[in-house]
């Protein structure tokens, strides 16, 4: 029966250890390296979540903390994803209007890209006015507002018909004194 050292135990085990602290060291590196050509000055964060960990429950907050130090354009990683931030309205008006041939289009995201993937379409094809940009979003788009125009959207007709409709049913609702009720019964009245 062979018997394991205590000394080789001892070695696999530190050989594990340096080998995850190289794994953490390397995910670092790697994190800041990736960082695109001529990005907007910002922080590093963390590999794969990016600056999420450091946004804790109040985001607006930490990303007016970065404005005052890396100025009104940063960028930063939103998990895997590179963000380009601008933190004030002038900032945003000269990029939109003075330059919006190329703040136009937005890039997919991975989850989109998983979407895209499980239907079935191609990296060059494009979906939908949620994932589709240019020519094609703007045809969508135009056709979008049209129907919904049809439909009553931006009319003022449509306003007193809702306002009308929501008087009703909360009247309705009102009118059960607080005793629990089934709300779908009018709701689903046509």
């Amino acid at each position: 029966m062979d018997y394991i050292s205590i000394a080789s135990v001892y070695k696999t085990g530190l050989n594990v250890f340096y080998g995850l602290i190289l794994t953490v060291i390397g995910a670092f590196v790697w994190h800041y390296f990736r960082r695109p050509r001529n990005a907007p000055p910002g922080p590093i964060g963390w590999p794969l979540l990016g600056s999420l960990p450091s946004m804790g429950s109040r985001p607006d907050e930490y990303l007016q903390t970065l404005a005052k130090k890396y100025g009104p354009v940063m960028g930063l990683y939103m998990g895997p994803d590179f963000t380009v931030v601008l933190s004030d309205v002038e900032t945003t008006k000269e990029a939109f209007l003075t330059h919006g041939d190329v703040f136009s289009g937005t890039a997919l995201t991975e989850l989109q890209k998983l979407i895209k993937k499980a239907l079935g379409y191609k990296d060059d094809e494009m979906i939908g006015v949620f994932l589709s940009e240019g020519k094609i979003w703007k045809e969508q788009r135009k056709f979008a507002i049209s129907k919904l125009r049809e439909l009553g959207m931006g009319k003022v007709s449509m306003e007193g018909k809702i306002k009308e409709e929501t008087a009703a049913l909360l009247t309705a609702f009102k009118a059960k004194d607080a005793e629990p009720f089934d709300p779908q019964v009018w709701l689903s009245k046509t």
